[in-house]
């Protein structure tokens, strides 16, 4: 794990603005931290950056505390990209060339590695044009072509497509997933939770600076299989019915209140219907129980607790549970 927090608190005055119990994050993959305005995302990440000391617990990365001692070092190794980074007032390749030549890199690799990073987010035409010409998508390519020519083992973004157009957000994700084949760790702040599920392996969901569960349930990864008007997800453990028409997909989610529960097959015109084994009963709400079911995959099922006693069920029971494609959300 690169990152390890334990027993985290971070104030802002007598506000708490972050408290983590313990948190660990993957090398090599792609995080999202979620969470509405005011969740803790920015103070995260200016932690992660040893931009920011918690007054209690301790944060390491790769085993080694991030302090005083060891700041320099893990400045290094990490790069924070800002929701709303400045660029200098001069050319895009100076922008992007400005950490490298503080690092005292050569000026031929300079100019090698700014012309890939400037490449690889659709700006290699644009760099000899001034930062103060460029439009506010533009410049966030330009922002994060200055963080990736620097190389960083982990890249921390706040909020990276907000606020950019729909053909700059497309071209940044395919940036960033490539960042990830290549082995880079990507720790990236979002309000968005189709987004986070999308383009993350890892999701942590903040709330008034704590962890939270993630507000999507029955959340599968795989992959989309279509043959003609017919569309299935294949999670690798089974496949499940979607709408006709949808597009490309890793991740899915399908609401508990919209999967039927019963004890045998249902006559119905719902394209998804599994064979399964209650696993598990909790109570959500006053008079309504949340039902575990191991049906291939581990699906949860919302009922009331009076349905829930009509049918008669208790742990191990055998179910079936049934649901339209159109309850199929992609993310």
């Amino acid at each position: 794990m690169p990152f390890m927090l334990r027993n985290i608190e971070v104030r802002y005055g007598a506000r708490m603005a972050l408290s983590i119990e313990s948190l660990a994050i993957r090398a090599g993959s792609s995080t999202a931290v979620m969470g509405p305005n005011g969740a803790g995302k920015t103070t995260l990440l200016r932690v992660l950056a040893g931009l920011m000391d918690p007054v209690r617990g301790t944060v390491t990365y790769e085993g080694e505390p991030i302090t005083s001692e060891h700041l320099a070092r893990h400045r290094q190794k990490v790069c924070l990209l800002h929701q709303n980074p400045l660029l200098f007032d001069t050319t895009v390749l100076e922008n992007v060339a400005f950490g490298l030549r503080a690092r005292g890199v050569p000026r031929a690799e300079i100019q090698q590695r700014v012309g890939q990073a400037l490449t690889l987010v659709g700006c290699a035409d644009i760099q000899k044009r001034r930062a103060r010409e460029l439009s506010g998508g533009e410049e966030k390519r330009v922002a994060i072509a200055r963080a990736l020519v620097l190389d960083p083992e982990v890249l921390l973004l706040d909020e990276p497509l907000a606020n950019v157009d729909q053909i700059t957000a497309k071209a940044l994700e395919e940036v960033f997933r490539a960042r990830e084949e290549r082995g880079q760790t990507l720790i990236f702040s979002t309000h968005d939770g189709r987004l986070a599920h999308r383009l993350a392996r890892d999701v942590v969901v903040l709330r008034d600076g704590r962890p939270s569960p993630s507000p999507y349930e029955n959340l599968f990864t795989g992959r989309l299989l279509t043959n003609g008007e017919t569309a299935l997800f294949d999670t690798g453990k089974v496949r499940i019915a979607v709408p006709p028409g949808l597009s490309t997909t890793g991740h899915i989610s399908i609401g508990p209140d919209e999967i039927l529960l019963s004890q045998e097959p249902l006559q119905s015109s719902a394209r998804n219907a599994f064979k399964g084994r209650v696993t598990r009963i909790e109570e959500h709400a006053e008079g309504v129980l949340d039902v575990a079911v191991e049906a291939g995959e581990p699906f949860t099922v919302r009922v009331t607790q009076q349905s829930f006693q009509e049918l008669g069920l208790a742990i191990g029971a055998r179910v079936y549970i049934t649901f339209k494609s159109t309850a199929v959300k992609p993310l």
